[in-house]
């Protein structure tokens, strides 16, 4: 970033280097102010609009307008007077509230002696000083000349890079040097081929310092910079847009009363577009934070281009229309030509305004149209990270950032996935200047972060509203991508855990009933041949084979009792957890309260197994760790939006989870209610103690 320029502070009034050339300037101008309006009292060469007229032709079209020919003559020699006055002006006002600072002097110099070559002042020497002719002719392109330097130096007097003063100096030194008479009698101090590239390099180099200026500085120095180029911009414009009117319809400067309005009105437009050049630097140097200068822009470029527009459209329709009439009287086209411009006037303006504040300023404007993109890319969009890249270049095209990233955040508020554009790699940048928070029902589903445009440059109204249109549409979508991938992610553990069940089904069968039927198969076989012989000994055989059976019967009883709790078949849901309940906290010494509806509608059996063993292990944990006296155990169905909620809650007054990481119990009862898309939370009670609370959808079988 580019040092600040030196302002020092204290200082009331300017110094000499600043104000001996200013007052030098000033008083210079006002001497010569009244010789030139003298030289124009009456009519002359001077004060003929081109070559093509006469002073008789312009003292006849006078004449028919009423002006008297004095009044006239001394207006045309006024307007640049006026021109001058606000260069001057303008530089004065500068240099009186920026005394102390010393780039604002430099700029303000530069207007005042542009302003002095304005005004005329060396052309009305060269009557007093003849002989002195070439070196007045010298200076005055010397003063028009810092109009140009103004624009390597702006806004704080210094040249960046610095290799472009030189260039800077010798656009400057060639045209003065080649003033005719003053080191040659032709001019010429560099041959055609090298005058050109000087030109062009004039030109150019000055524009790439500003862009470049513009691109490595802070807002402060881009807003002034803005206002500058705006007015350089507008006079540019301007002067090509009224050149190529009078140079593609001549007639309307023909000698005549109309030619006579054309070229004062042109005159005039002149003469304002010049002024808003000291203007637009008096405002850049002393008020630049007070006005903001984007609308600005954005209205010159659609006017500018209307105009193109409109004058081009006239004047081809109206060539058509009297073509093909095939008349010499412009009145047809005119008429045609001016219903056409009236119909496509304002569809156009609405088209130019939507292109120049998209191409200027981005897409901010226009909220609804980022978001119906950002939805779009977001529909289009294969995986959760294409969803987030979607958001993010929409953004980043939107407020032209140098990156934006959009994170998923989970449940537990961390970062589930994340997306950059441009990647990370390609742009790695600084750090996020500002963070949006993405909420979905007053949930947070993910965030916004956004670089700035350049170091110290914030986000204005524009930019955080089109933010909050955008977050409250897209935070939806964002909230859907992670209800996915959560419902992706609980359907991955409920198919792992079936296979772990059906592997653990598989060992129990295998390892145990399996090998204990054959033993019993084994040990009957060589009952029924021992028993030919010595009875004694077959009916120890059978009886040891009748307590293997009965092992094994109990095996197979305990595995059915893992796949339907028997309590559930015989007391139903109600009645099993009443017995579960008194059963384990009566040994305990833990007071039960059952807080249980009188009956239940038919449940589906996965929700009855669920709450039974959610039940069940909050019970254990109570007898075993809680130290309770007394443990309430309810259960309650509620209604709910979808499907009823069946509730079961475990309430006791012990000592509290603490911050104890969960068991295995409780990652079991946490899997058991997501299975079915419900949710099981253990957290501390109300006054001290435990509370385990299962929330379990009860949807309608299939």
């Amino acid at each position: 970033m580019h040092q600040q320029p030196v302002v020092r502070a204290g200082r009331r009034w300017p110094p000499w280097w600043w104000t001996l050339p200013y007052a030098l300037l000033v008083l210079t101008a006002l001497l010569t102010a009244p010789r030139t309006l003298a030289a124009h009292r009456r009519l002359g060469e001077l004060d003929l609009p081109d070559e093509r007229w006469s002073t008789a032709q312009l003292r006849a079209a006078l004449a028919d307008l009423g002006v008297p020919e004095p009044a006239y003559a001394v207006a045309v020699a006024l307007s640049p007077q006026v021109v001058a006055v606000v260069f001057l002006a303008v530089a004065g006002l500068v240099g009186r509230r920026r005394p102390g600072d010393r780039g604002a002097l430099v700029v303000s110099l530069l207007l005042a002696a542009a302003g002095w070559g304005t005004a005329g002042v060396p052309v009305v020497w060269e009557e007093v000083w003849p002989a002195a002719a070439p070196a007045l002719r010298a200076t005055s392109v010397a003063a028009f000349g810092c109009l140009g330097l103004l624009l390597f130096v702006v806004p704080d007097g210094r040249f960046r890079p610095r290799w472009t003063a030189w260039v800077a100096l010798a656009g400057l030194a060639v045209p003065v040097l080649s003033v005719p008479g003053l080191l040659r009698p032709s001019g010429e101090v560099l041959p055609p081929p090298a005058r050109w590239v000087m030109d062009v390099a004039v030109v150019a180099v000055p524009l790439w310092a500003q862009v470049r200026r513009f691109r490595r500085s802070g807002p402060v120095v881009r807003r002034q910079l803005a206002w500058v180029l705006w007015s350089l911009g507008v006079l540019a414009v301007g002067w090509a847009l009224l050149s190529a009117v009078t140079a593609l319809a001549p007639g309307l400067s023909a000698p005549g009363t109309g030619g006579l309005l054309f070229v004062t009105a042109v005159n005039v437009l002149l003469a304002l577009l010049v002024t808003t050049v000291p203007v637009a630097v008096g405002v850049a140097v002393l008020r630049h934070r007070l006005w903001d200068v984007e609308p600005l822009v954005g209205r010159t470029l659609v006017g500018a281009a209307l105009t193109v527009a409109t004058a081009g459209t006239y004047l081809v329709v109206a060539a058509a229309v009297n073509g093909a009439l095939r008349s010499q009287d412009d009145v047809a086209g005119a008429v045609v030509a001016a219903a056409v411009v009236a119909v496509l006037f304002e569809p156009a303006r609405r088209r130019v305004q939507r292109a120049v504040n998209r191409v200027c300023f981005g897409d901010r404007d226009v909220p609804h149209l980022v978001t119906a993109r950002a939805l779009r890319a977001v529909e289009a969009a294969a995986t959760p990270e294409d969803v987030l890249r979607a958001v993010a270049v929409a953004l980043r095209t939107a407020l032209r950032c140098p990156w934006v990233a959009v994170e998923l955040t989970g449940p537990d508020g961390r970062a589930a996935a994340a997306a950059r554009d441009p990647a990370p790699d390609a742009a790695p940048g600084a750090p996020a200047a500002r963070e949006v928070d993405l909420t979905d029902r007053g949930e947070q589903v993910g965030r916004v972060l956004l670089a700035a445009r350049a170091p110290g440059e914030g986000f204005g109204p524009r930019d955080l509203r089109l933010l909050d249109e955008v977050a409250r549409h897209v935070a939806p979508a964002l909230h859907a991508v992670r209800s996915a991938g959560e419902l992706q992610h609980a359907r991955a553990r409920l198919v792992a855990s079936s296979q772990e069940e059906r592997r653990r089904l598989r060992r129990e069968l295998h390892d145990g009933v399996g090998p204990a039927l054959a033993s019993v198969a084994l040990d009957l076989e060589v009952a029924g041949e021992v028993l030919r012989t010595d009875a004694a000994a077959g009916g120890e055989l059978l009886e040891g084979a009748r307590e293997r059976v009965r092992e094994t019967v109990a095996a197979v009883r305990g595995l059915a009792y893992g796949l339907y709790p028997p309590a559930l078949e015989r007391s139903g849901l109600l009645g099993a957890v009443r017995e579960l309940a008194e059963e384990h906290l009566a040994r305990t010494g833990t007071r039960v309260e059952l807080d249980l509806p009188g009956e239940l509608p038919p449940l589906p059996a996965a929700v009855e197994v669920a709450a039974h063993r959610v039940a069940a292990e909050a019970v254990l944990n109570v007898a075993r760790h809680a130290g309770a006296r007394t443990c309430r155990v309810r259960l309650a169905l509620v209604p709910a939006a979808g499907a009823p909620v069946l509730e079961v809650e475990v309430r006791d007054d012990g000592g509290g989870p603490g911050g104890a990481r969960p068991g295995v119990g409780r990652l079991a009862m946490a899997e058991r209610a997501e299975e079915l898309g419900g949710t099981c939370a253990v957290e501390p009670a109300a006054g001290g103690g435990t509370r385990v609370l299962a929330r379990l959808p009860v949807r309608e079988q299939p």
